[in-house]
C-alpha cells in the first residue's frame, strides 16, 4: 500500500501546482486585457509560453499517477483469485469467438473464383491460402488447450483451495494461463492482418487479370482489323 500514498502525496502535490497555475494565467489574462504597449505584449506571450510548458509537465505528474493507480487496480484484482479465473474464461471465450470470425472470412479468401485467372495470380492465391491454412490449424490446437485447461483444471479448484496458505501454485497456473492468451491474442492479430492483405491482394491480381483479358482482347482484335482493312481497301 506504499505506492498508494506515495500517489496520493504526489496529487496532492500536482493540485497544489494546478492551483497556482490557474492563478497564474488569471493575472496573465488580465494583464493582456488592459495592456496595450507591445514590448508588454510581447513579454506576456513569452510567458504565456512558460506557463504552457510548466502546465504540461504537470499533466505529466497526474497522468503518470493515474497509469500508477490503474495498475495498482489491476494488480488488486489479479490476486483474488476466482475473479481471475472468471477473466481468463471470458478471454479464452473472446479468442475462439475472434478465431471463428477470421475462419469465416478465410473461406472468403478461399472461394474459387480465379479459374479465369492467370498461373502466377493462381500460385500467388494458393501460396496464401496454404500458409493461413498452416496458421489456423495451429490456433485450433492452442483454442483446444485453453479450453481444456481453463475446464479441467482452473474451474476444478474448490473455495478451500483459494484460502489455502499454499495457492501460490493456483496463482501462478492462472498468470501463465493469461499470457499464454494474450501471446496467442497477439499472433491472432497479425494473422487478421495477414488475411486482410491476402484478401486485398486477391482482390487486386484478380481484377488486374481481368483487365489484362479484355486488354489482350482488344488488341487481338485491333491486329485483325489492321490486318483486314487494307486487303478491302486494295479490293476495292
Amino acid at each position: 500500500m506504499n505506492n498508494l500514498k506515495d500517489v496520493q502525496k504526489k496529487i496532492h502535490e500536482v493540485d497544489g501546482e494546478f492551483m497556482k497555475k490557474q492563478e497564474d494565467v488569471a493575472n496573465l489574462k488580465a494583464e493582456t486585457l488592459k495592456t496595450k504597449a507591445v514590448d508588454k505584449l510581447e513579454k506576456i506571450a513569452r510567458d504565456y509560453k512558460v506557463e504552457k510548458e510548466a502546465v504540461q509537465e504537470i499533466l505529466a505528474k497526474a497522468s503518470t499517477c493515474r497509469e500508477t493507480v490503474d495498475y495498482i487496480k489491476n494488480e488488486m484484482d489479479e490476486c483474488e483469485i476466482p475473479h481471475t479465473i472468471t477473466l481468463r474464461a471470458d478471454e479464452v471465450e473472446k479468442f475462439a469467438e475472434k478465431l471463428e470470425r477470421i475462419s469465416q472470412d478465410f473461406q472468403e479468401l478461399k472461394k474459387n473464383d480465379s479459374e479465369d485467372s492467370s498461373s502466377d495470380t493462381k500460385a500467388t492465391i494458393r501460396k496464401l491460402t496454404d500458409e493461413i491454412v498452416r496458421k489456423l490449424s495451429g490456433f485450433e490446437d492452442e483454442k483446444a488447450d485453453f479450453i481444456e485447461f481453463q475446464k479441467t483444471t482452473l474451474e476444478q479448484y474448490l473455495p478451500k483451495d483459494f484460502s489455502d496458505i499454499k495457492n501460490a501454485p493456483i496463482i501462478l497456473q492462472v498468470r501463465e494461463h493469461k499470457l499464454k492468451i494474450q501471446d496467442a491474442n497477439r499472433r491472432l492479430n497479425e494473422l487478421e492482418d495477414f488475411l486482410k492483405q491476402g484478401k486485398a491482394q486477391k482482390s487486386s491480381l484478380l481484377k488486374i487479370d481481368a483487365s489484362n483479358k479484355s486488354l489482350v482482347a482488344n488488341l487481338n482484335s485491333l491486329s485483325k482489323m489492321i490486318n483486314e482493312v487494307p486487303k478491302e481497301i486494295d479490293e476495292l
